[in-house]
C-alpha cells in the first residue's frame, strides 16, 4: 500500500511559483516527492525561487519554465515545450 502523502512520480505544474502560496506549494510538493513543474512570468524572481526550491527539494524534483499566462502565444508555446518534455501531467 502506497504512502497517501507521498507524491512520487507524478508531475505537478505550478503556475505562479516564484512567490506566495504557488511557491509554497512547489516546495511542499517538491518534498513529497512530486516532480514540479513551476511556470513563472518573471525570469528574475522565478530564477531565485527556483535555486530557493532546489536547494531545500533537490534539483532533480523542480523544472522551471517562463510564460506570461496573459499571452494565447506564450500558453502555446509553454503547452508545446510541456508536451515534447512530459510524457504525462498528473496534477
Amino acid at each position: 500500500m502506497s504512502n497517501i502523502n507521498s507524491m512520487d512520480g507524478k508531475t505537478v505544474l505550478i503556475t505562479g511559483a516564484s512567490r506566495g502560496i504557488g511557491r509554497e506549494t512547489a516546495l511542499a510538493l517538491a518534498k513529497t516527492g512530486a516532480h514540479v513543474v513551476m511556470v513563472c512570468r518573471e525570469s528574475k524572481k522565478a530564477h531565485e525561487s527556483y535555486e530557493a526550491i532546489s536547494a531545500t527539494a533537490g534539483k532533480d524534483y523542480i523544472d522551471l519554465m517562463i510564460a506570461d499566462l496573459s499571452s494565447m502565444d506564450s500558453i502555446r508555446r509553454l503547452a508545446s515545450e510541456i508536451k515534447k518534455k512530459y510524457t504525462s501531467l498528473h496534477v
